[in-house]
C-alpha cells in the first residue's frame, strides 16, 4: 500500500465521517483508534520504505557514474600502454636494422681499406658503406645517441674518401676510409643488446 494511500485513509480516519458515533459503546471507539493507530504505523513505514528506496537508488547511481569514469580511465591506461607496446617494439626493430647496417658499413669500409692498400680504387665499396653509416646514424638514434653520433662521423670520412678518390688521391681516402672504420667499430660496441636497454 502506497503512502499516498494510506495518508488519505488516515486522514479519513480522523474526520468527523470517520468517527464513531456518539453514542457508539467503547469498544467502537477503541477499534476505531486502533485502526487510526495502524494507519499511522503503516504510513510511517511506507514513508521509510520510500526514503530507503530514494537513498538506495541515489547509490546505485554513484556507482554506475564511478564505473563509468573508471571504465574510461581503463581504456585510456589500456591505449597508453598499447602506445608504449608499439614505440618499444619499433626501437627494437630500429635497433637491429641499425646493428646490421652498422656492421655492414663497417666491412664494406674494410673492403675499402684493403683495396686502396693495394693501390686499387674502392669508390663502390666506399658509397655503399656511405650509405648503409647514414641509415645506421637515422636508426640508432633511439637506441644509443652515441652510436649514431659515430655513424653520423663515419659517413661525412667517408664522403670525404669519396672526394679523395675523385681528386686520384689514393692515401686520403684510405686515411679516411680507415677513420670511418674506426668510428663504425666504436659505434657497435656502443649498440645496445637487442630487447635491452640503451647505453646512457
Amino acid at each position: 500500500m502506497s503512502a499516498l494511500l494510506l495518508a488519505s485513509l488516515l486522514a479519513a480516519a480522523g474526520t468527523p465521517g470517520g468517527q464513531a458515533d456518539a453514542g457508539a459503546p467503547p469498544e467502537a471507539d477503541a477499534r476505531a483508534a486502533a485502526d487510526r493507530a495502524a494507519l499511522q504505523a503503516a504510513l510511517e513505514q511506507a514513508r521509510a520504505a520510500t526514503a530507503r528506496a530514494a537513498a538506495l537508488e541515489q547509490q546505485v547511481g554513484a556507482l554506475q557514474a564511478a564505473q563509468a569514469r573508471d571504465a574510461q580511465r581503463i581504456a585510456a591506461l589500456e591505449a597508453d600502454l598499447a602506445a608504449e607496446r608499439a614505440r618499444r617494439e619499433q626501437a627494437q626493430r630500429d635497433q637491429a636494422a641499425a646493428g646490421q647496417d652498422l656492421a655492414g658499413a663497417a666491412a664494406g669500409a674494410g673492403s675499402a681499406s684493403t683495396a686502396l692498400a693495394g693501390g686499387s680504387g674502392a669508390e663502390g665499396d666506399v658509397a655503399r658503406a656511405q650509405a648503409l653509416a647514414a641509415d645506421a646514424a637515422r636508426l640508432a638514434g633511439q637506441g644509443s645517441p652515441q652510436a649514431a653520433a659515430l655513424a653520423a662521423a663515419a659517413q661525412a670520412s667517408l664522403a670525404a674518401s669519396r672526394q679523395a678518390l675523385a681528386n686520384g688521391d689514393l692515401f686520403h681516402a684510405r686515411a679516411a676510409v680507415n677513420e670511418a672504420r674506426a668510428a663504425l667499430q666504436r659505434a657497435q660496441a656502443l649498440q645496445p643488446p637487442a630487447g635491452g636497454a640503451a647505453s646512457p
